[in-house]
């Protein structure tokens, strides 16, 4: 009888408590929250970030040790607070109910003193806390329903933002993010409609013609309508889908360049904004190869634009890449300059072509300051013998103004908005005409 005792407490201990750390376990939560009876109750998710650096730096062991002084603290926190009970709910995160509190601010102040829990003895001073919160008025709770919303608000924590509340919007949001990574994967995976292109010209002021066209990428959902391109690139870039995409977006461009071929149009090139990810994918070159000849074009007519974040990048890579893509006939541009990491002696060792003026300098060039700065900037270009590209001209006066400045080409809704490719077409014909007539 003795033996058979043993056997079942072993059993019960491993079915209710974990094992490492002795705390109560998921199953323990999800039985206790269905006796709990409380008019307000708080769940708590306790996340320790970067635990698989400290289980890769220090071993297994040590991980496993911190983990014990963790559950550890969280158990004398129990003691001396009323009311609240450690849970273990996976291998690096931890569950506390707290109940009888009604007031988020006390449970926010208690929240923000577990941040400072790799200040105990025993845990490894790199650890730092992210925090999910959840309140539920009684007198039952719901234990599926109250950690689902707690990992939820866990997910909208930042550096910036440890500790996050949980509220209906943060939900509604997390939806839409799926609901827009899955529809970027049917997009990648052929569905066609949703992830397009449209395309705005960019002009030699001095003549009036289009020298080039840049690619700029537009998604049509068909749950959620049209989605923002800083919204779904950014979905993209954190889901890992950036490179995909971004070979999708290639792939759509050079299919525009076949349109400007079959109308006799060998002149005007097509721009296309690449990610630092992009570039410093091994197969890059080859796979830009590798579609020209697929889509039998000549890579003369392709140009890469850049955002100056690429110089946070290997920039000895980087210009290994560009120069590379310089070889092979395509023209490089730094997009939005002006508002990263560019320096002067970046930019002279770098191989590129243009500097695009980012727009917020266009649009105050009435300023006499930002005058002199606009000037600054294109006279520098030019004599590190880059051309500029102004972007986001929208009036004859910024126009005048960039000529003035000795501003080498131009782009901006004062003489297109971005369009779909038949309506570039349409105004590349429009301004053949214009040439024609006397």
């Amino acid at each position: 009888l003795f033996t058979v005792y043993k056997k079942n407490r072993r059993i019960l201990h491993l079915a209710y408590l974990d094992e490492l750390t002795g705390l109560p376990n998921l199953r323990n939560f999800q039985a206790h929250l269905e006796e709990l009876r409380c008019q307000h109750l708080a769940l708590v998710v306790l996340n320790p970030l970067n635990f698989k650096l400290i289980n890769i730096l220090y071993g297994y062991e040590h991980g496993n040790n911190v983990l014990m002084q963790i559950a550890a603290y969280l158990r004398n926190v129990s003691r001396q607070t009323e009311n609240l009970r450690p849970f273990r709910l996976s291998d690096d995160r931890f569950l506390l109910i707290i109940k009888n509190e009604p007031s988020l601010e006390r449970l926010l102040t208690l929240c923000k003193e577990f941040l400072n829990i790799n200040d105990e003895p025993g845990i490894c001073g790199s650890i730092a806390i992210s925090i999910g919160l959840v309140q539920s008025t009684g007198p039952s709770h719901d234990a599926t329903r109250l950690l689902k919303e707690a990992l939820i608000a866990l997910n909208s924590t930042s550096a910036a933002h440890p500790i996050q509340a949980y509220n209906t919007e943060l939900e509604e949001k997390l939806i839409r993010v799926d609901a827009i990574e899955q529809e970027i994967k049917q997009a990648l995976g052929g569905e066609d409609g949703i992830i397009s292109l449209v395309f705005q010209p960019i002009y030699d002021g001095d003549v009036g013609q289009i020298v080039s066209f840049e690619a700029l990428a537009r998604m049509n959902s068909k749950k959620l309508g049209v989605i923002h391109p800083l919204e779904f690139i950014a979905i993209a870039e954190k889901r890992q889908l950036i490179i995909a995409l971004g070979q999708k977006i290639l792939s759509l461009a050079c299919d525009f360049i076949t349109q400007l071929r079959m109308r006799g149009i060998y002149e005007v090139s097509v721009a296309v904004n690449v990610s630092a990810l992009q570039l410093m994918e091994d197969s890059f070159i080859s796979h830009i190869v590798n579609l020209s000849k697929e889509k039998q074009i000549p890579l003369t007519q392709l140009e890469v634009e850049l955002t100056e974040s690429v110089f946070a990048q290997d920039l000895q890579f980087i210009a290994t890449q560009l120069e590379e893509l310089r070889a092979l006939g395509i023209l490089v541009a730094i997009d939005d300059f002006g508002t990263g990491y560019s320096s002067l002696s970046r930019l002279e060792n770098l191989p590129i072509d243009y500097l695009k003026l980012d727009r917020s300098f266009v649009e105050k060039l009435q300023n006499s300051g930002e005058h002199g700065f606009v000037s600054d900037i294109i006279s520098l270009a030019h004599h590190i013998d880059k051309l500029v590209i102004a972007e986001g001209v929208e009036t004859e006066e910024q126009e005048e103004e960039l000529q003035k400045l000795g501003c080498d080409y131009m782009q901006g809704y004062l003489y297109s908005r971005p369009v779909p490719a038949e309506q570039a077409l349409d105004l590349l014909l429009a301004a053949e005409n214009n040439d024609e007539q006397p």
